[in-house]
């Protein structure tokens, strides 16, 4: 859509490149999701956070998703929902699950913000608004 802009947010360099991420986004921020400015860069419509949230601690998952939705009118969280251990790839120490067991019911305790979802039998998507 002409009108649409999409940014994109990828901590590990080497992988804006080898995925070619500035020709898919109109911006992309080499940047850790916990550390952005996000009313530097917002306002925005949807967010989505696909393969992030399990990538770091609860606590930093609550406050990145509440950074989120402070400029953004929707998150969509899709995130591994069984026991899922992961260590670093490819040289990348960011593909580490530092919080490998979230569930569906922890979600929903967690985020009181979830106005829908589907959870799958390994992964959950998650519908957030303010």
């Amino acid at each position: 859509m002409a009108d649409s802009k999409w940014t994109g947010v990828e901590v590990w360099s080497p992988y804006v490149e080898q995925f070619g991420l500035r020709e898919k986004y109109d911006t992309i921020i080499n940047e850790d999701v916990r550390k952005i400015n996000y009313s530097a860069i917002g306002p925005f419509d949807v967010a989505v956070a696909g393969d992030v949230m399990e990538h770091m601690s609860k606590e930093d998952a609550i406050d990145v998703v509440k950074n989120i939705l402070e400029i953004s009118t929707y998150l969509f969280i899709s995130i591994p929902i069984i026991h899922y251990p992961q260590g670093e790839a490819h040289g990348n120490p960011y593909e580490a699950h530092v919080k490998d067991d979230w569930s569906h019911n922890e979600m929903l305790e967690t985020f009181p913000q979830i106005v829908k979802y589907h959870a799958g039998r390994r992964v959950g998507v998650y519908m957030l608004s303010k």
